[in-house]
């Protein structure tokens, strides 16, 4: 039986991923405030309560560490919008869905846009964060993709509105995330325009009937 107190050579299973997530977390945060370069795998290790010792052995690079958030970052937004678009069966229905998701996310962890926010300088400042970054935006690129390709489908949209619509929504997602990084105040304006202004644009479709 160990001596209460006692450190163990090495954390028990549910230990070591309460750590793991613990450090993503905590780097995430230092990431979306200081910038890749500025902050460091100590930084990380102090705020997150481990030794640089034990960091390494869960990333064996800040470079891998930043990838490894980013990735975690994007599995979340991709999951979480992809389950909002199939709730939805129109075109417009599903991108205030996805519009709705950013805002829920953006209130219950800011430091997530705040992040993905910063991400956009990182990787356009230092090509090995770029390439580090497993498929970039890549995924954000993808659901517009399936989004836009329903509204064609359903007659919502044009077939030569599509390479338009695509890149409109990617830039408005976007910057939607660079808004909730800004202000919670400005991120939910945006979000409330934005919707206004698709069920406006629904409104003239339907009054041109087209």
């Amino acid at each position: 039986m160990s001596e209460p107190g006692r450190r163990r050579g090495r954390p028990p299973r549910l230990l070591s991923g309460d750590t793991a997530a613990r450090i993503l977390d905590t780097a995430r945060t230092l990431f979306a405030e200081h910038g890749f370069t500025v902050t460091t795998n100590r930084m990380v290790a102090d705020a997150a309560g481990v030794t640089p010792t034990a960091l390494y052995h869960y990333h064996a690079s800040k470079l891998d560490l930043y990838a490894a958030v980013h990735d975690e970052c994007r599995d979340r937004l991709a999951r979480r919008m992809a389950a909002a678009v199939t709730q939805a069966d129109t075109f417009v229905d599903r991108l205030i869905a996805v519009l709705d998701t950013t805002q829920q996310l953006a209130n219950e962890d800011p430091s997530l846009a705040r992040f993905l926010a910063s991400a956009h300088v990182d990787m356009a400042r230092q090509a090995d964060v770029q390439a580090a970054v497993h498929g970039g935006s890549m995924w954000l690129s993808e659901l517009v993709a399936g989004v836009v390709e329903a509204g064609v489908a359903t007659g919502e949209l044009g077939a030569a509105e599509r390479a338009g619509a695509n890149a409109l929504l990617v830039a408005l997602l976007m910057g939607l995330t660079d808004a909730a990084s800004i202000d919670p105040d400005l991120h939910n304006r945006a979000i409330t325009a934005s919707r206004n202004a698709l069920r406006g644009w629904v409104l003239a479709r339907q009054l041109a009937g087209g």
